[in-house]
């Protein structure tokens, strides 16, 4: 009885390694004529929403920018003939894609969120996120919300959705150096180029949206990646919210405009917000 089991394991074991050669064999050959392009701009629900694409596309068939994070790799990957990838994502600018040429048809996918919220959200994120570059100057000198962006630390606290959403590179653009020229790329950018404007203030539509217009049919809400350490009151006194507006009063009107985008399609999807 022993032997038998023995030569049963063995051959469950072939068994299962031919059929890991098999699939592997097959998504080595699948190819895709569409691909969905996911523009996570960071502090809006994007994990999450990764997530969802992942319960909608078929598995290894995604091109991960959060790990590879190189433009490079995306020219490699416009080069080739054929697309084995249904879906890219990751903290990718628009920019990166003007006049690249993909070798499947692009679907681009972002979601916006409140300006004010996501700045706010962004800071106490740091707060809580041991990994990020500002966290220990933020927590060892308990720096306060509105001493964090009076300093300006960091670019990613000025207009960040508009530098996501321009046709321009904004990666030398310094703070308050976006333009209404700017603005107006990004605004036709959403207009005529995104198949997909979902709001994390309305995710669960924009779940709902997304999986309509790209003919998806699993529709999950995962919250992924949630700052732990919600915002105090005490935080939001008129003055720091007002130096936040002052400073991201394009990315507030970008907002705007992505909203009305974004219930005009739903109304026609009968999609109830």
């Amino acid at each position: 009885m022993r032997l038998v089991a023995t030569r049963e394991s063995v051959l469950l074991r072939s068994l299962h390694s031919l059929k890991g050669r098999v699939q592997r064999a097959i998504e080595a050959r699948r190819t895709f004529t569409n691909i969905a392009i996911f523009n996570h701009i960071p502090k809006t629900a994007g994990m999450s929403f990764h997530e969802f694409i992942k319960d909608n596309v078929p598995n290894n068939s995604i091109l991960d920018f959060y790990t590879l994070d190189n433009r490079d790799r995306l020219v490699e990957f416009a080069s080739q003939p054929q697309s084995r990838y249904a879906a890219i994502v990751g903290h990718l600018p628009y920019s990166f894609f003007v006049n690249l040429p993909l070798p499947a048809k692009a679907s681009h996918i972002t979601v916006l969120r409140e300006p004010v919220s996501r700045l706010i959200s962004y800071y106490h994120y740091i707060r809580s996120s041991e990994t990020h570059y500002l966290h220990d100057w933020v927590v060892n000198e308990d720096v306060s919300l509105q001493a964090f962006f009076e300093s300006q630390p960091t670019m990613e606290i000025d207009n960040l959705q508009l530098r996501f959403l321009c046709s321009t590179d904004c990666s030398n653009v310094p703070i308050g150096g976006c333009t209404k020229s700017m603005l107006a790329e990004a605004k036709e950018n959403l207009q005529s180029h995104f198949a997909v404007v979902g709001l994390q203030e309305y995710f669960t539509q924009s779940l709902v949206l997304t999986a309509r217009t790209l003919g998806w049919t699993h529709i999950t809400n995962p919250e992924i990646n949630r700052a732990p350490v919600k915002p105090k009151s005490s935080d939001r006194d008129e003055a720091t919210l007002n130096l936040i507006r002052s400073s991201n009063e394009l990315d507030i009107e970008l907002y705007d405009f992505g909203k009305q985008l974004f219930v005009t399609r739903c109304n026609e999807l009968g999609i109830k917000l």
